[in-house]
């Protein structure tokens, strides 16, 4: 199974939209590991679950949060930007969302 996939991130907010890339994708059991690329930026991201709530952490960045089911585009990147960049958490949000429509990752 390839761990490298190319998606388009859309921003409707500003009617843009941008390439980005997920690389390193493994499923670590508990959690998804997983690099994804955009717009010069390349964030290690960690996705998982636990009987009680979803979660997503930026190891590199010291940034974690919790996170809604992965096609809630709206409350997710709502919650993100809180912490990072709106392109980075687009890209972030959507390569999750991007993941979980192609049934590599489960909620």
């Amino acid at each position: 199974m390839t761990n490298c996939f190319e998606f388009m991130v859309q921003d409707k907010l500003n009617h843009s939209s941008w390439p980005a890339s997920i690389s390193d994708f493994h499923d670590c059991g508990l959690f998804f590991q997983m690099t994804v690329s955009a717009r010069g930026s390349s964030l290690v991201i960690l996705f998982g679950s636990s009987a009680f709530s979803r979660w997503l952490l930026l190891p590199q960045l010291d940034i974690g949060c919790s996170m809604a089911d992965p096609e809630d585009l709206f409350w997710n990147t709502e919650k993100l930007s809180e912490h990072l960049n709106y392109p980075d958490t687009l890209s972030t949000v959507q390569a999750i969302a991007f993941l979980y429509r192609n049934e590599l990752i489960h909620r």
